[in-house]
């Protein structure tokens, strides 16, 4: 899915809530590349980074709960950066004679989230599987179970059809679970899960999964166009690679063709992400697209978090998403590649437990 990139992270513990300044540097170990980072509470920003001066990135933040921590992430073509994070506490001046202090408030009760309005949600699901059935039974025949390498960037886990890896676990869902399984060669098993969906495009695709927590978990959950990719478009719906530094974070991308290839194969059209849903991995949430004509939007438990058009692409990229073809509709769980390799605090077996998959349309 993704063409080979690197991850740098540093976090720094908080000790006091108020506000701060966050400097994060960046400097390139060898030549001039794109840097994309990522700090907790701040949106991401790209940066040209070389290997002569060290860029400097300057954020305000109001740290409302302590302790806690921040965390940096940068995210750049092979080799990896150099990366730094520096917090300075921003201590206002206290009036001479402190004011009483007011009556507290009774605080307000937090508003209803605000759904987006499917067009497709009172419809009858084109295809809805419960994975209801005896624990360690195989998926329903519509599922196709694949034997093949990880797919989340350089992943160092093999897929198989074990039920050890895949099948359901007789409570109501679908178990992908990950094991390690020795120290040679692809030393992780785990699984991915696929199926035909009748022809595209537009519909609303959603699955409730629980992601398991740990560094070096990838979970996915995304729609792959037929016969040919990039050209017949790739929609991630769900990439939750940041499990250890960032449990919180969602990403969802569009790959399709860009011409020229200026992506070094990945053919990313679009990507953009999300922490405000919390820790993914505490509970089940509910991932989904909307597809309408020249309109995609990504939803988590039915609020949207992303958005994207034909004017959403980068430079030389075609959107390919209102042309009629088949889409296999895939679930999977790599181990490292794009989110670094786990570290001795992940835990294994590790499960990503589906409870549903419906597509309407």
């Amino acid at each position: 899915m993704r063409a080979a990139v690197a991850t740098r992270t540093v976090t720094k513990p908080v000790k006091a809530t108020g506000h701060y300044l966050v400097v994060v540097t960046v400097r390139a170990r060898k030549h001039v590349q794109n840097v994309t980072v990522y700090l907790s509470g701040a949106s991401k920003r790209t940066v040209r980074a070389s290997s002569s001066t060290a860029v400097a990135l300057d954020y305000h933040l109001t740290v409302a709960r302590a302790p806690s921590k921040l965390t940096a992430r940068a995210v750049s073509p092979e080799p990896t950066v150099d990366l730094a994070m520096t917090l300075k506490q921003q201590v206002a001046n206290k009036p001479a004679t402190p004011p009483a202090p007011p009556a507290t408030p009774t605080p307000p009760a937090a508003p209803a989230p605000v759904l987006y309005p499917n067009p497709y949600q009172n419809t009858t699901p084109v295809f809805d599987d419960e994975f209801n059935g005896p624990a360690g039974s195989a998926p329903s025949s519509s599922w196709n179970v694949a034997t093949n390498d990880g797919q989340c960037g350089s992943s160092i886990n093999t897929n198989t059809t074990s039920a050890a890896n895949v099948s359901l676990n007789g409570q109501g869902q679908l178990a992908i679970t990950a094991l390690h399984n020795g120290s040679g060669g692809y030393p992780y098993t785990s699984a991915q899960i696929s199926t035909t969906l009748p022809n595209g495009p537009y519909g609303s695709v959603e699955a409730s999964i629980k992601l398991p927590p740990g560094q070096g978990l990838c979970g996915a959950f995304w729609l792959n166009g037929e016969p040919s990719w990039p050209n017949d478009g790739e929609i991630d719906i769900l990439e939750a690679p940041t499990f250890g530094p960032l449990p919180d974070e969602a990403f969802f991308t569009l790959h399709g063709p860009i011409n020229p290839d200026t992506d070094n194969g990945n053919y990313q059209q679009f990507e953009t992400d999300t922490f405000a849903p919390g820790n993914l991995s505490a509970g089940y949430h509910t991932y989904g697209i909307v597809w309408t004509p020249n309109l995609i939007v990504w939803t988590i438990d039915g609020v949207e978090y992303a958005s994207a058009t034909p004017g959403s692409l980068g430079a030389g990229s075609t959107w390919v998403f209102n042309d009629s073809r088949a889409y296999q509709l895939i679930l999977d769980l790599a181990v490292g590649g794009w989110p670094g390799n786990p570290t001795a605090a992940t835990a294994f077996p590790a499960q990503m437990l589906v409870d549903w998959v419906r597509v309407y349309q």
